[in-house]
């Protein structure tokens, strides 16, 4: 699935927002769908240079557009993120909800664990 420069960038620019958010306890490296994200959407380490000056509101808007299997990757990448410590949070989940909802893709914490 190819996707413009700008639907890159904002996929780069939530994934900062998450890492960013739970420090250096999560590495995005260590997540098992992050290469299946970076090759479907053919990441370049440049990409997250650019997020940088991107925000995370319109990149929202911008991945809302994207095809929604794209979209279910994400959501299981930031489960893989939030999975790695050692207990996941009600802020988490509510922060993992509101991202689902926020890129037109509804579906809980619970139900990306029942299928990861």
């Amino acid at each position: 699935m190819k996707l413009t420069d700008e639907q890159r960038i904002a996929v780069c620019r939530i994934l900062l927002d998450v890492v960013g958010e739970e420090g250096s306890n999560v590495s995005v490296d260590n997540s098992c769908h992050y290469l299946v994200l970076c090759e479907k959407i053919q990441l370049k380490q440049e990409d997250y240079f650019a997020a940088s000056r991107m925000t995370v509101l319109s990149s929202l808007a911008i991945v809302r557009d994207i095809h929604y299997q794209l979209k279910m990757l994400i959501g299981m990448v930031v489960h893989d993120l939030y999975s790695q410590n050692e207990r996941i949070t009600v802020r988490q989940r509510i922060a993992f909800s509101i991202l689902m909802n926020a890129i037109d893709w509804p579906i809980s914490f619970s139900e990306i664990s029942s299928l990861s």
